[in-house]
């Protein structure tokens, strides 16, 4: 994943359908996450790599048996994110590698603990997180609104009217940093009341953990999560 907001939405995603469509998962305490930057080089994405070695000893140990890499579409092509995970799994994997040929695909490497002798099974899958081919998380939010959003909707339509007439270049927003004021709008204004838009009540965690689950800010059986939701039970879901 991407960074560690991401981990809160992923996690209240998993609660909330452990919860609500009884889904025989593992709790979210079990669950390693870790997050990496943006890759600049596809051929060579470092942080992954490394994050990827960083786990051989742990996998020639029996001690993970799924692995799931998630990243946002934002504009890029599903199959040049699907290129840069294999090259990364490549190069951290050379003796163990398989192609992973699609998203949500789950394939097996297998890792020899040289000291036993033993073979571990580690299954590898990857998801990206899209809107009609683009976007991000936060763009599957906006369109599972639970809440009206009068204020954040005026700003962001205003926002845009606006930015067209700017002369500066970099002044202007791109539609992902307008969803994620949309986001930070709707969350502070259109949903609490005045008294409480404080930091405490605003941070992601806190919005994930605390509130989404007591005021349904979001409607996490939206048509829009059923691709994610079917990544994230793969990745979950306990072996019978």
């Amino acid at each position: 994943m991407e960074d560690k907001n991401d981990q809160f939405t992923f996690e209240a995603l998993i609660k909330d359908w452990q919860l609500n469509d009884n889904l025989e998962i593992k709790s979210t305490d079990d669950i390693d996450w870790q997050s990496t930057p943006k890759e600049s080089n596809p051929e060579k994405p470092t942080a992954l790599i490394n994050a990827l070695k960083n786990r051989i000893s742990e996998f020639s140990k029996g001690k993970y048996d799924r692995v799931g890499i998630i990243n946002d579409i934002d504009q890029s092509k599903s199959e040049d994110l699907l290129a840069t995970i294999n090259n990364a799994l490549k190069i951290a994997y050379p003796n163990e590698y398989k192609k992973i040929s699609q998203p949500n695909e789950l394939v097996s490497f297998s890792f020899e603990n040289t000291s036993t002798e033993e073979v571990y099974e580690v299954s590898f899958a990857c998801y990206f997180v899209h809107l009609n081919q683009c976007g991000e998380i936060e763009n599957l939010l906006k369109t599972a609104k639970e809440k009206d959003s009068e204020l954040a909707d005026c700003i962001h339509q205003c926002s845009k009217e606006c930015l067209e007439q700017l002369r500066k270049e970099d002044l202007k927003l791109k539609d992902k940093d307008l969803v994620k004021l949309w986001i930070n709008n709707y969350i502070r204004y259109d949903t609490l009341p005045k008294k409480d838009r404080n930091a405490k009540n605003t941070t992601w965690e806190t919005v994930m953990k605390e509130r989404q689950p007591k005021e349904q800010l979001f409607n996490f059986n939206h048509d829009v999560f059923k691709e994610l939701k079917a990544f994230l039970t793969l990745m979950v879901k306990k072996e019978k």
